[in-house]
């Protein structure tokens, strides 16, 4: 089944990284001969929330940088229930919106200056109020971590981009995830996977899906970044191995948080569901941790079992309305079972 341009998936066990098994099909995009390959560089959508901002605050709380259950600055959420989606916050809103009419347009908006657009942003979002008491409902939210990466740039002063590259990502052996890629050192679109074909926008190529993040300047807590499967196979061995915070730490983040209503979710990462009908059925067991992302990515990892699987297509491409990806990813990790 062929979904989007390109695919590109990886799996294999944590005992042998030598082993690891990386097959790709297709192209970067409908319109290109450039056939896909492992280092292509997807938009990797809300992955984000745990090759970045996860990451960041397991390595914040190892070093005693953030108390869990200690509030959020002004807010009546602690940073726990922020990362387990229930801290009462609604689960999206269309805040791009907000911001063209603000700045004029979305011309005007992309040639206003990056930290004038991210400081409106930030404050639409932090006066956003909660739907729920915090703690009541867990409902997966982009808002809380969007609020999570803010938190982390008025500590710091750092844009997140580079505390993540500082903090996270530069101790990572073979780990180019970054945001922003047509800024840096990828500053052609060959080699990055296009998603929408956008009415609005355009075609997307390098330039972040998501348009909330889009219209902040492409870096934020809950999207933005991009990277080949290469780089999230370097960043899952990296935690793994202790490399990003320590193995109990990982344990932490990974034990799973529940609700009255039956929904679970763990620190920053998802988990698979109990009754086997989520898009790894019963493969990957319920104590598993990982994330979708929107355009058609992603990761999960057996801690217990000592394996994982990385999915990444482009499916948006050319529209967002294939939906198809729900079948694709199920069968993909069901085929991971058969001997």
């Amino acid at each position: 089944m062929q979904i989007g341009s390109g695919m590109v998936a990886a799996w294999g066990d944590f005992s042998d990284w030598s082993g690891v098994s990386v097959v790709f099909a297709g192209t970067e995009s409908l319109i290109s001969s450039n056939k896909t390959d492992q280092n292509t560089v997807f938009d990797l959508a809300s992955l984000t929330k745990i090759l970045a901002t996860t990451a960041l605050y397991m390595k914040w709380l190892e070093s005693g940088l953030i108390d869990l259950d200690s509030l959020y600055p002004a807010r009546e959420f602690t940073f726990r229930q922020l990362l387990a989606h229930s801290s009462g916050l609604p689960a999206w809103k269309p805040f791009y919106e907000e911001m063209i009419s603000h700045f004029g347009s979305d011309r005007a908006l992309i040639q206003t200056p990056i930290q004038e657009r991210k400081n409106y942003f930030y404050d639409l979002v932090s006066n956003v109020p909660v739907e729920r008491a915090p703690g009541e409902k867990i409902v997966y939210s982009d808002l809380g971590f969007i609020l999570l990466g803010k938190h982390a740039e008025k500590i710091t002063g750092i844009s997140l981009d580079e505390l993540l590259k500082r903090e996270v990502w530069n101790g990572i052996n073979g780990c180019e995830l970054e945001y922003r890629p047509l800024s840096s050192r990828r500053n052609v679109l060959a080699g990055i996977a296009a998603t929408e074909n956008c009415p609005w926008r355009g075609l997307l190529q390098g330039e972040v899906h998501d348009d909330n993040a889009w219209s902040m300047g492409g870096v934020a807590g809950h999207a933005g970044v991009f990277g080949s499967v290469n780089d999230v196979i370097a960043w899952v061995r990296a935690l793994v191995e202790g490399k990003i915070a320590g193995f109990a730490t990982l344990r932490k983040f990974s034990e799973s948080q529940s609700d009255s209503f039956g929904a679970r979710r763990a620190l920053g990462f998802d988990v698979p569901a109990v009754d086997g009908t989520g898009s790894t059925g019963f493969v990957f067991p319920s104590s598993s941790i990982g994330h979708l992302g929107f355009v058609g990515t992603s990761l999960w990892i057996d801690l217990d079992q000592g394996r994982f699987a990385i999915l990444l297509t482009n499916r948006v491409h050319p529209s967002r309305e294939d939906i198809r990806i729900r079948d694709l990813r199920r069968a993909f990790h069901q085929a991971l079972s058969v001997p």
